[in-house]
């Protein structure tokens, strides 16, 4: 509970990634810190769920740059968790495999970007040039950004061209061979890419750093929001649940008090919102901010949304996979590159096991893409009760999607004990995403560093966080909350903390 008319420094909306960051860089700087989260769960996307005794993630499966030294190994060091996450190492020549139909190789991404190179250049050794070109300029975008190095900077001094640049614009200038272009380009689902729309560095960054290193999560990545958590409570932070934020009462584009559902009203000094840009500019009345603020924010483009079978698999059936698998119909990898009677155009699978040394998985997740005009029908519905339709089209929708899968794994159906679907609208719902976009608001091209969103608005003390306002997933919503903590505590100083943790 929390004392009746309480005043905290920050009060900080949502704990995912962004959010219990934020949170445990300024408890750790002695600031009076209250995290609200509207669920009775913590992490966000961190999260996980149980379903027929078996645990499964829900957005977060796996993590880069996490060998000793990198940039989240001296995130987790400085945040004081590092052994209280349980973490197995993939495989390291080849912690994805890149597969397509009627071809039987599996193409490898291995660690190291000179091992990655290697690897490829054996697959394809007539592209010996294009592939070190490739790996080498992914590698010196990647060190160009100042953060991904562990070095205080400023991303808007960096080479246009980055921002600028389509990333299946600078794949082709190493390469003309369609088949190797499509491997270096088949992560983008980590980011929800698109063919003519995102930029080179977003892939570079997101891609990169799992080129440094790649680990699972051993037990599920719920493990890592209870680890902040803690941290965050030894440094007297709170974190409140069942705690949905549903408006601001502001005065002069200041916020006065945050109202909950629950008719409490929270007073913080700052507010650091890291849910959604858009749904937190809902909460602010009309006249807080400007109407070209507002306009610019709610016209950015939201990146595509997913669709998942998390599936419980019969004991000692299946194997346990190191690595993850990316699987094709065609060597086009783009999603906005298929129709949609072709859906779905590729997958991403990997599977999980209990702790130890296992030699069969004890589920498996299967995520492709999906648009979310097809589920308007049930637009208006909430969770668990959307009807028999909705039900009827998503049994409709997983016979399809298994049937692609079982092209790559053709045992799949004998070994399966239940599945559980996830659609756009779960994301959406539980996360509170504007049309469930698995990756927040799209970076695009046109509008390169400008179209970003910065931490500080137009509210006197409302900042943001989050993958919308930095890169996606869990690096890219980390190096967030530094960026927006930044304008609290010494950007340099910070960031020094961390290389020296």
């Amino acid at each position: 509970m929390l004392e009746e008319k309480e005043k905290y420094d920050f009060a900080i909306i949502g704990s995912g990634i962004s959010g219990l960051t934020c949170a445990i860089i300024l408890a750790k700087h002695g600031y009076k810190v209250l995290v609200l989260e509207k669920h009775h769960k913590i992490g966000g996307c961190l999260q996980n769920f149980r379903r027929s005794g078996t645990n499964f993630d829900t957005g977060i499966h796996y993590v880069g740059s996490m060998d000793p030294g990198q940039i989240m190994y001296q995130c987790f060091k400085y945040f004081g968790i590092l052994d209280q996450v349980k973490l197995e190492r993939m495989e390291p020549d080849g912690f994805e495999h890149i597969c397509f139909r009627g071809d039987d190789n599996a193409y490898p991404y291995a660690m190291g970007f000179e091992n990655f190179g290697k690897q490829l250049i054996a697959h394809f050794p007539e592209e010996k040039e294009g592939i070190e070109g490739f790996v080498r300029e992914l590698k010196e975008i990647c060190d160009s950004f100042p953060l991904h190095n562990m070095e205080a900077g400023n991303v808007m001094t960096l080479n246009a061209d980055h921002f600028f640049t389509s990333v299946d614009s600078f794949i082709s200038t190493y390469t003309q061979n369609k088949k190797l272009q499509g491997i270096f380009g088949a992560t983008n689902f980590l980011y929800a890419g698109e063919k003519g729309v995102s930029p080179k560095y977003l892939h570079a960054l997101v891609v990169g750093s799992y080129l440094e290193s790649a680990y699972k999560f051993v037990g599920g990545s719920a493990q890592l929001a209870t680890a902040l958590y803690q941290e965050i409570k030894r440094y007297g932070g709170k974190v409140l649940r069942n705690a949905e934020v549903t408006g601001f009462d502001t005065e002069n584009r200041i916020i006065q008090s945050i109202r909950l559902k629950s008719g409490q009203e929270i007073y913080a000094e700052q507010v650091i919102s890291t849910i959604h840009p858009k749904m937190t500019l809902e909460m602010l009345g009309e006249g807080t901010v400007l109407k070209a603020y507002r306009n610019r924010i709610n016209q950015l483009n939201e990146t595509k949304s997913g669709f998942i079978l998390n599936i419980k698999l019969k004991p000692n059936t299946f194997k346990y996979l190191k690595h993850n698998t990316y699987y094709f119909k065609s060597e086009n990898v783009w999603v906005n590159e298929y129709a949609p009677e072709e859906w779905p155009g590729f997958y991403y699978l990997f599977t999980s096991a209990e702790e130890g040394d296992p030699q069969y998985a004890n589920s498996l997740t299967a995520m492709t893409y999906f648009d979310y005009e097809d589920l308007k029908p049930f637009e208006h519905t909430e969770i668990g009760e959307r009807g028999e339709d909705y039900e009827k089209f998503k049994q409709e929708k997983q016979e399809i999607f298994i049937q692609l899968i079982e092209e790559k794994f053709p045992d799949l159906r004998s070994c399966i004990d239940s599945v559980y679907v996830a659609t756009p609208l779960t994301f959406r719902d539980y996360l509170n995403i504007p049309e469930g976009g698995l990756y927040g608001i799209k970076k695009e091209v046109s509008g390169g560093v400008r179209g970003t969103i910065t931490p500080k608005t137009k509210v006197k003390n409302l900042y943001l966080s989050g993958q919308s306002t930095g890169i996606h997933g869990l690096i890219g919503a980390t190096m967030s909350a530094i960026v927006t903590c930044a304008n609290f505590v010494n950007h340099g100083e910070l960031v020094q903390k961390i290389k020296e943790a």
